[in-house]
Parts: structure tokens; sequence; C-alpha cells
């Protein structure tokens, strides 16, 4: 992976790693604040309730207590529930004694199946958690595709780079081999003076070849860098 797709990487994912973190953190505190608020709610429902009969000295919830949202159970000290009806889903409660004319009693308050707004809160808070999971998801994704074409474009224009470089090779190797060729009837003495003038202009050409090359590379070179 060379550096500009690991630059895009790191820009795109790092955070996409952190996000589902966060929103995790702040969902998780939302709904423990939720519980709580909940939670408050119904131990002030089980206080007054609690109140109300002692007021009355009736163990059971005043009638007025049917309209609201909530579950009302009577518990004796084993725990043992002697009126009402209480689901054990782990709902929030509220549980407040009786005592001093029913010590032995506490009323329980919880919230009703259909009119439980902490079940409702907790659902959205869901949902929204699965949207940030699958928002983060999809972008991790384009990341990925993102950093694939950063790669594929990086190995195409180094197979254009490979190949034009095999080209200079090749292109280099004539007049390389033609100057080498007259260097050597040069050196070896056995040449007639119009063999020299051969080699010479020979030389020359090739010379002139070479220098049209170099130019080529680098005139490729500062185009690179300035690109």
């Amino acid at each position: 992976m060379n550096l500009h797709a690991s630059v895009i990487f790191l820009m795109l994912v790092a955070p996409l790693a952190i996000l589902p973190y966060a929103a995790h953190r702040l969902i998780s505190s939302e709904a423990e604040r939720g519980k709580a608020v909940g939670t408050a709610y119904l131990q002030a429902q089980a206080e007054t309730l609690a109140a109300k009969m002692q007021n009355a000295a009736k163990p059971i919830p005043p009638d007025e207590t049917a309209a609201l949202p909530v579950l009302i159970g009577i518990t004796g000290k084993d725990g043992k529930l002697q009126y009402g009806t209480l689901p054990d889903d782990g709902r929030c409660t509220g549980v407040a004694s009786l005592g001093p004319k029913f010590p032995d009693l506490s009323v329980t308050v919880m919230w009703r199946g259909d009119r439980n707004p902490g079940l409702e809160r907790m659902r959205r808070l869901h949902l929204a958690e699965l949207t940030v999971y699958g928002v983060t998801a999809f972008l991790f994704l384009v990341a990925v595709g993102l950093v694939l074409r950063t790669l594929h474009r990086t190995r195409r224009e180094l197979a254009a780079q490979i190949a034009r470089a095999r080209d200079f090779s090749h292109r280099l190797k004539t007049p390389i081999t033609s100057i080498s060729l007259c260097a050597e009837l040069a050196q070896s003495g056995r040449i007639t003076d119009e063999r020299k003038k051969e080699c010479a202009e020979t030389i020359v050409a090739e010379a002139a070849k070479l220098d049209g090359i170099v130019g080529e590379v680098l005139q490729h070179i500062e185009g690179s860098s300035r690109g």
C-alpha cells in the first residue's frame, strides 16, 4: 500500500472505528438516564400510594389508581405477591413500605406493558444505534473502495513506468552497441582511413540519439515530479 492509499485509509477508516464506539457510549448513557428518570417516577408513585393506603388504613390501592399507566402490586415480607399481577421481566420498579401500619407489606409499581415509555425509549435508542452501525458499515465499504481504486491506479502507473523503462533500455542498447563496435575497431588498429571516417560518423550519430533519449528521460522525470 503506497503513501497516498495509506493516508486515505487512515483518514476515512480511523473516524469510522471511533463512531460506533462513541454512538454506543452515548446511547448507553441516554438509556441509563432514561431508566433513572423512569425509576424515579415509579418510586414517587409507590411512595404516594403507600401514603394513601396508610391514611386509608387499607392495604389495597385506591380506586383512582386504575387510571395510572402503571401496574400495582402488594407484596409481603417474604416477597410473595398478595395483590395484583406483576410480570417478572426486568422492568423498572418503584417500591415503598406500607409501615408502620402494615410493616410486613410493601407496594410495588411498574410500567404497564402497553404504556411503557422506558421500553419505547430503548427501542428508539436501539434503532438509532443500528442506524449508526449501518451508516458506519456503508462508509467503511466506501473507504475500502476508494483505497482499492487508488491501489489499482497506482499499479497501472507502475506498470506504465516499467514499460517505459524497458522501452528506454531497448532504445539505449542500439546506439551503445554501435559505439562499442566502432571503439573496438579503432582500438584494434586494423582499420582503414575510410573505415575510421565511417566509425566517427556512426559515433556522432549514435551519440546524438543517446542525447535525445536522455532528454526524453529527463523530460519524463520532470513531468512526473510536477504531477
